[in-house]
């Protein structure tokens, strides 16, 4: 992770229709994950942590929200439970745990407006705290096979990427691409030097070279796409403003299987075990390039730049690599 970037989102079984055990929270204090208390306390933000149960009772006080259990997601930086309604719409409270990416995700809703996402329906963003529109069932994405899910994700896309005059707080992808490239020598210091200096250049090059920029949702991947009553919807944006080529990359490293939350002290222990074949990578890189009109070498080579940026591990980046 590079300047308060939070890492990758990997699959989580059990999806985030799941909840903790009602009666365990029944008569008590709010019930914190195991997953989120794990988490926080290996970012080190364990004063948060113990600020939270407060937070969240001041917060459904203030909103009026009839709290449900936490849903169970394991690693996870957010808490986040069904709210009763909140101008007749179902809905959840998150409250996450401030970091960098997390700043933005209420400017990011606003902008989609519930066009391929959730909707915003309140916000406190001084304490990381989220109302939104709750997608039920809630099945993932992930519970499609491969084929019908890039459809549905293709078809989300689409309705996501739009042109904007004014993004506000939100990010340029071109910034970022300038720090990556710095701090990637740092993050990837025991990767192969070529492969280094290669996503150094891919860095520089693609963040000088994007098209028109659009709105993009920068975390978009199987779990973070849930079926809803107003059909297929994207949540936990983390909003950038840059190419659309740059949003495939997360997706298409969860497609290729590898656990991204892995976290050892040493990287070269990374556990790489892909799910699909190397030629099943490349052709739904290219269902994606084709569909959504981009550039194939575009795609990758965000992929490469964002497995290095957020240390997804030699193996992983390398795979990428080999496609270019």
């Amino acid at each position: 992770m590079i300047a308060g970037q939070s890492p990758a989102t990997g699959r989580t079984p059990g999806g985030k229709n799941r909840g903790v055990d009602p009666a365990d929270s029944a008569g008590g204090p709010p019930v914190i994950p195991d997953g989120l208390v794990a988490r926080v306390r290996r970012e080190g933000q364990e004063g948060w942590l113990n600020e939270l149960p407060d937070l969240i009772v001041e917060l459904a006080e203030r909103w009026g929200l009839q709290l449900g259990s936490p849903f169970s997601r394991g690693p996870t930086v957010a808490w986040v439970a069904p709210a009763g309604r909140v101008d007749g719409i179902p809905a959840v409270l998150k409250v996450g745990m401030p970091h960098r990416e997390a700043r933005t995700e209420a400017a990011g809703l606003r902008f989609f407006a519930g066009q391929g996402a959730v909707r915003l329906l309140r916000a406190d963003e001084e304490v990381f705290a989220l109302v939104e529109e709750r997608c039920e069932p809630g099945n993932e994405l992930w519970d499609l096979p491969v084929e019908e899910g890039n459809q549905v994700a293709a078809e989300l896309l689409r309705r996501l990427w739009r042109r904007a005059d004014e993004t506000g707080p939100i990010e340029r992808l071109i910034d970022l691409a300038k720090e990556w490239g710095a701090g990637i020598p740092r993050m990837c210091h025991n990767y192969p030097a070529d492969l280094v200096e290669f996503g150094i250049d891919l860095a520089d090059e693609l963040g000088k070279s994007q098209p028109d920029p659009v709105v993009l949702h920068g975390d978009f991947n199987p779990g973070n796409v849930l079926k809803s009553r107003r059909g297929w919807l994207s949540i936990d944006c983390k909003p950038l403003v840059g190419e659309p080529a740059f949003d495939l990359g997360q997706l298409l490293a969860n497609r290729l299987g590898i656990d991204l939350t892995w976290e050892p002290e040493d990287p070269d222990s990374w556990p790489f075990a892909p799910s699909i074949t190397l030629g099943g990578l490349a052709r739904q890189v290219d269902y994606f390039a084709d569909t959504l009109g981009i550039e194939r070498h575009r795609v990758i080579g965000w992929a490469v730049v964002k497995a290095l940026a957020w240390n997804w591990g030699p193996a992983t980046t390398q795979v990428f690599a080999s496609l270019l």
